[in-house]
């Protein structure tokens, strides 16, 4: 079940934060003067690619639920019914 919540979420949201993260340091920087020399250049250049790289991971993250269920289906010989929202931990219960 954790491979379940975690593959999709935790990729796909991961990355796109930190790609919003990334725009946001490459715009700053940029108004600060950081492209006024060739090591300025340089690390937008390699912003660029971390940014591509970032999206790149996004798109695998999206497309992890699809992949887990598919293999988890293969594995038990049918489709797994998931519920809509995740039980409540039980360790919160307050039962001792």
């Amino acid at each position: 079940m954790a491979t379940l919540s975690f593959s999709p979420a935790g990729s796909a949201g991961s990355s796109a934060q930190n790609l919003v993260v990334t725009v946001v340091v490459a715009v700053v920087f940029g108004a600060l003067g950081a492209l006024g020399s060739w090591a300025g250049w340089l690390g937008l250049v390699l912003l660029v690619l971390a940014a591509c790289g970032l999206v790149g991971l996004a798109v695998l993250g999206a497309r992890a639920t699809r992949v887990t269920m598919a293999a988890l289906a293969a594995t038990t010989g049918g489709e797994i019914a998931l519920p809509a929202a995740p039980p409540p931990a039980a360790w919160g219960a307050g039962g001792g």
